[in-house]
């Protein structure tokens, strides 16, 4: 039995985030893990899983059907969010696993079939600055992320709602660095936070100073030198000490 407490950190953190008695569809499925721990575990009423690929849909299929849940979880073939119907009445969308990019051409190709999910929860394994401004641009306000850390990977998950009444987490910021770091994720600073951006800060600097290595010249007429450095003051302003942090590693 897959419980949501035996789900990954990632997935356990989608599914307690996850609005109780809703219709849920998670695209990009896999396994159908996430929708079969909440059906289980009684937290949503029903869910659609989805996926593109032939082996994860017949994955799904067989874990819904081993779980006797094929009454409360249909299984579909698709791309994206067309596999959805208006007619499903879909409360949450979820889509995890996959690289900024492409939640948001899933989710920008997929617009008419959003039709009223009021809840949207992303995972984004890199460029999770890409989903932020797409949620921005599309009337969704982030009410909770998190960055989780597995091995050498950090993971941004990401929860967005619909709605004019929660308090816009841009506001009184800069809103660049807000849309890179995360508005929430930069005030609670947590040590998966720190921990990505201290090494992300000494990558940058080795990168640097290969730059300035191999281009002895005016570095600041070199666009890769001024694009590495604006990137590194960016986090030094979040992390202001970053840097002493950085060299005493």
């Amino acid at each position: 039995m897959m419980h949501v407490k035996q789900l990954s950190e990632r997935l356990r953190f989608i599914a307690l985030n996850t609005p109780r008695n809703t219709t849920v569809a998670d695209i990009g499925t896999d396994h159908a893990q996430l929708p079969v721990a909440l059906a289980l575990d009684g937290l949503i009423n029903k869910a659609v899983a989805s996926d593109v690929n032939g082996g994860p849909f017949q994955n799904a299929l067989r874990n819904v059907s081993n779980h006797q849940l094929t009454e409360r979880i249909e299984v579909r073939h698709g791309n994206g969010l067309t596999t959805l119907k208006e007619s499903d009445e879909v409360d949450v969308i979820t889509i995890a696993g996959m690289g900024g990019g492409l939640i948001c051409d899933i989710l920008t190709k997929g617009k008419q079939h959003l039709f009223n999910a009021k809840t949207l929860i992303l995972q984004a394994n890199v460029a999770a600055e890409l989903v932020r401004s797409w949620l921005s641009n599309h009337g969704f306000t982030i009410q909770n992320e998190t960055m989780i850390q597995e091995g050498e990977h950090f993971y941004e998950v990401i929860v967005a709602v619909k709605s004019d009444d929660i308090a816009d987490p841009y506001d009184g910021g800069n809103k660049s660095l807000a849309m890179r770091f995360g508005p929430l994720l930069m005030k609670e600073q947590s040590d998966a936070f720190m921990q990505k951006w201290h090494n992300e800060y000494a990558h940058l600097q080795r990168i640097k100073e290969q730059i300035a290595i191999a281009n002895y010249q005016d570095l600041n007429s070199n666009e890769a030198y001024v694009r590495i450095q604006k990137q590194i003051d960016q986090i030094e302003e979040v992390i202001p000490n970053v840097n002493y942090s950085a060299r005493g590693h």
